[in-house]
């Protein structure tokens, strides 16, 4: 990744929401997403998915999000954040414990993501990842609120998901990196 400056990165991250509010998980799994359905299917594929579990406080774990998605790249940190498909006293109760800030942030994504729906019907909650977004997800995953997926993608070595978990863990998948087969005669 080219170096920039901490503000040209969170210039060009904050920029990314505007570019495209929402993507598909077929989108994303193109993008070469470590993806799966249900948390299960990574736990119980260790050799496939090895994992670690994290426990980190809220400051902690949005350095180490910002580190993952610094060494993944600038357009390759994506969030899973389903808050937009809560029926509206779920989403009261989340709001609550957010800033005004983070409040217009999320009422601004919405109204994106709504606008997109009605042009392109697309249901999914997947996300380019933006400073804000990172915030605020890390933040109801702390609090045990609200759990969101975080995607980084790239380099097929460097890639990982991590799963916002109780008791302020994440559980961190990569996806094993295999060789090309060898077929024996």
């Amino acid at each position: 990744m080219k170096a920039r400056t901490g503000s040209q990165m969170e210039c060009r991250r904050n920029a990314q929401r505007k570019e495209g509010s929402s993507m598909t998980v077929e989108e994303l799994k193109e993008k070469g997403a470590v993806y799966f359905e249900q948390i299960g299917t990574g736990i119980q594929n260790p050799d496939r998915y090895p994992s670690q579990i994290r426990r980190m406080t809220y400051p902690e774990a949005c350095a180490a999000l910002m580190a993952a998605w610094e060494e993944a790249g600038e357009t390759n940190g994506f969030c899973d954040f389903y808050y937009f498909r809560l029926e509206r006293e779920p989403q009261v109760r989340v709001c609550a414990c957010l800033t005004a800030e983070e409040q217009r942030y999320l009422k601004e994504m919405g109204l994106e993501l709504e606008k997109k729906r009605r042009q392109e019907k697309l249901p999914d909650i997947i996300f380019p990842l933006t400073v804000p977004l990172l915030q605020i997800a890390a933040k109801l995953n702390h609090r045990a609120i609200l759990f969101s997926t975080f995607y980084f993608t790239g380099d097929p070595e460097g890639r990982s998901t991590w799963w916002g978990n109780y008791d302020q863990e994440y559980i961190i998948f990569r996806e094993r990196c295999y060789g090309p087969l060898t077929v024996r005669k």
